[in-house]
């Protein structure tokens, strides 16, 4: 079995002291950072303002603003969103559908234009809410056209899913998804241990092939929630992996990479709140840094990040 030895470049990144995992960011080099202010009536947020800002070489050079606007009913159940921002006329908006139980089982989002772009139901199992139908609704990308003529012709890709799980004893053992017109296009089985998920394996169709995409296998010895795992392909060569560093039960780091994907990434956390990100992408040689601000209320304040070439010799 080859190993992921990819994983080994974005370790010497950090250092740790006295058990606190130190992020490494250099505010001089932001290129772009995301403020967030919010609004409250009764405990309740009826607003929110995310300003961004674009910078080069320290300087402003571009900025806007995107308000989300919320609206519950009598229950204190989050009914509609409303967002806009400064580029729009109109708002997009977002509904939500409850059943008896005041359980969400259903979001329906509606672009400006009227065009329901997002379509999802839930349903409830044993171990809780998952979707059971996803429509999205995404702009056909065309070389040939400009970005202003494939909105003015209202080019658009439908994506759609249909989730199907099947249960044993209150433990899910598969999942089945189709795509349009019922076609299969994935399964996954779970394996257990002791009632705790010890194994997914992933097949994808093409028609009537049906595919070994990988077998993930988690690792419960470090945490009982929060597990490390591995993927193999069918070469039983490790593609994908995904490693936590705990210190007293609390959560320092995770990393995490993908064969495919050409990325690494390690991602700090500080009093259980994410902080902060690395990500080192193969393909084009760079290392992309994300920092996060929280308010007292834990809240999200602020979001920074810069690129950085890295030297290659």
């Amino acid at each position: 079995m080859r190993k992921f030895l990819i994983l080994i470049g974005i370790v010497s990144v950090t250092s740790c002291k006295e058990k606190v995992a130190e992020f490494l960011f250099d505010n001089t080099q932001v290129s772009s950072m995301t403020e967030y202010f919010y609004e409250y009536e009764s405990d309740k947020l009826i607003s929110k303002i995310e300003k961004y800002y674009s910078y080069y070489y320290g300087q402003t050079v571009d900025s806007f603003s995107t308000k989300t606007s919320y609206e519950y009913d009598n229950k204190g159940l989050l009914r509609k969103e409303f967002e806009k921002d400064d580029y729009k006329e109109k708002p997009s908006f977002t509904l939500y559908n409850y059943n008896a139980e005041d359980s969400l089982i259903l979001k329906l989002s509606i672009s400006e234009e009227g065009d329901t772009t997002f379509w999802e139901k839930y349903q409830y199992f044993p171990d809780g809410r998952k979707c059971i139908f996803r429509r999205t609704l995404m702009w056909r990308l065309n070389p040939n056209l400009k970005i202003r003529e494939i909105i003015e012709q209202k080019l658009f890709d439908t994506i759609l899913n249909r989730n199907v799980y099947e249960y044993k004893d209150n433990l899910c053992k598969s999942l089945i998804e189709y795509g349009k017109n019922d076609t299969l296009k994935k399964v996954i089985e779970y394996d257990y241990a002791k009632e705790q998920l010890s194994k997914e394996i992933h097949y994808t169709f093409f028609g009537t092939l049906k595919l070994h995409e990988k077998t993930k296998i988690f690792d419960y010895s470090k945490s009982k929630s929060k597990p490390d795992y591995y993927s193999l392909d069918s070469k039983n060569d490790t593609i994908e992996i995904y490693r936590n560093e705990f210190y007293k039960n609390k959560l320092l780091t995770t990393l995490e990479g993908n064969k495919y994907g050409n990325y690494v990434m390690k991602t700090f956390y500080e009093k259980g709140r994410e902080i902060g990100s690395i990500q080192k992408r193969k393909e084009d040689n760079t290392k992309i840094f994300d920092s996060y601000t929280y308010y007292d209320n834990g809240n999200l304040k602020t979001w920074k990040t810069y690129r950085k070439q890295i030297n290659v010799r």
